[in-house]
């Protein structure tokens, strides 16, 4: 034998369903070889022995060597060699006194192993020939039995543990047939919704930075219509300027005065538009800390109340005292608070009353600034909080817009509702972060 052949037999693999009947058989074979040693043999079988262990010997042998060495025809080597295995148990039987013998019981064994690795038709195949070859077997041996009803009720029952043993067998190959087929599909499945979940994240990377260049084009353009009267104004009254010292005669004091003033009007101005263009654009992540909203509340409406009594507004404070402590950034949610309410009073510039509440529903704490103005028309209410929306004259639309991206930024919601002639409520929810109720109260 070549090293070739050699190398191929020594690392030829099995399948572990091939390995288990393989060895079971060749067990089930062994051992009843071993028994026909320890057992009485008929004395005319006495001689026989060797050379049926011989070539019990030989036979394992090429067989181990047929499946190490075609490996993928192991199926069809094990169903052919059923029926030599079944002819050695037929030996063994007629060597041992034919009904007189208890070696048919390998008959059974080596049928329920059929049964399991082949299926129903292999097994009732193997069953019908070792009922016949145990048939054969008596006949061969001497009639000294005394019940031979045993004999049909044996054969019988070989076929029948076939028959009902491989029909379980197919039903259990098949349900783990289907099981592996839905295995297949769950992970097309998977794999087809990793697909798709991915190319929604990328069209949403795609609309993202689409809706984003949108914004810096809108925000350019906003910019320069912003920017371009302020200029316009500056750019006029250093004109002015220009010609009073072109002219050689100094400009009377309070003119001058007034022409530097209405420049850094101007400037201001300016400053106020980019500050709120920038505020917008560079929103930075909030630095949560543990913060009382009834606190913050009630010291930015004293802070506001001198301003606000000037102009006839007048602000109440209605805080619930079981709002517990929250994780905020302060100084960005008094940013947007003032936001707010800068808008309330604006929409009032008759007087009114601002209403400011604060209380705690479920696991998040509701804020609300109701205002006594004329409304919001229902066509507006949609665009309120988009950058740039404004219908006040100078105004930049950013106000409202900036609330809502800190609201957002701390997980929370804005809303705003309103009926023309009944006022405006811009109402905002905030969450409970995990173990806040138990901080502390407010």
């Amino acid at each position: 034998m070549s090293m070739a052949l050699i190398d191929r037999i020594t690392r030829s693999r099995l399948g572990p369903d091939e390995l288990a009947y393989g060895t079971l058989r060749s067990l089930s074979l062994i051992g009843g070889l071993i028994a026909l040693f320890l057992v009485p043999v008929r004395p005319e079988h006495g001689r026989h022995l060797a050379p049926l262990f011989v070539g019990f010997l030989i036979y394992k042998a090429l067989l181990f060597a047929s499946v190490r060495l075609w490996p993928e025809r192991v199926r069809t080597i094990f169903i052919w060699t059923t029926y030599i295995d079944l002819t050695f148990v037929f030996v063994f039987i007629w060597f041992t006194g034919g009904l007189d013998s208890h070696f048919y019981l390998l008959y059974y064994l080596l049928i329920a192993l059929d049964a399991y690795y082949f299926g129903s038709r292999v097994a009732l195949s193997a069953s019908i020939t070792a009922g016949a070859l145990y048939v054969g077997a008596d006949l061969l041996s001497p009639p000294s039995y005394p019940h031979p009803g045993h004999l049909p009720a044996r054969v019988s029952l070989m076929i029948f543990l076939g028959t009902a043993l491989g029909l379980l067998s197919d039903r259990e190959r098949l349900a783990r047939q289907k099981a592996e087929t839905l295995n297949v599909q769950l992970a097309e499945r998977q794999a087809s919704l990793e697909r798709a979940y991915q190319h929604l994240r990328d069209t949403q990377r795609r609309l993202l930075h689409s809706e984003r260049l949108a914004m810096v084009g809108k925000l350019a353009a906003k910019v320069a219509h912003e920017v371009r009267n302020p200029l316009s104004s500056i750019s006029l009254n250093l004109e002015l300027l220009e010609d009073e010292i072109a002219a050689g005669s100094a400009p009377p004091a309070d003119q001058a005065k007034g022409l530097v003033s209405s420049i850094k009007v101007e400037i201001e101005r300016l400053t106020e538009v980019t500050e709120s263009y920038l505020r917008l654009a560079r929103l930075p992540e909030p630095k949560l800390a543990t913060e009382s909203l009834g606190e913050l509340l009630e010291s930015l409406c004293d802070l506001l109340r001198g301003e606000m009594g000037k102009r006839q507004v007048k602000i109440e404070v209605r805080i619930d005292p079981g709002i517990p402590l929250v994780l905020v950034d302060r100084n960005q949610l008094r940013q947007a608070f003032i936001n707010v309410l800068g808008n309330a009073f604006e929409a009032m510039p008759s007087g009114g009353l601002v209403t400011v509440s604060a209380k705690k529903t479920g696991g998040r704490v509701e804020i609300a600034f109701a205002d006594e103005g004329p409304g919001v028309p229902a066509d507006h209410l949609e665009k309120i909080f988009e950058p740039f929306f404004t219908t006040k004259a100078g105004g930049t639309g950013l106000g409202l817009a900036i609330a809502k991206e800190i609201v957002e930024a701390h997980g929370g919601q804005i809303h705003c509702s309103s009926r023309p002639g009944s006022g405006t409520v811009v109402a905002i929810s905030l969450p409970l972060g995990e173990g806040e109720e138990d901080r502390g109260r407010a």
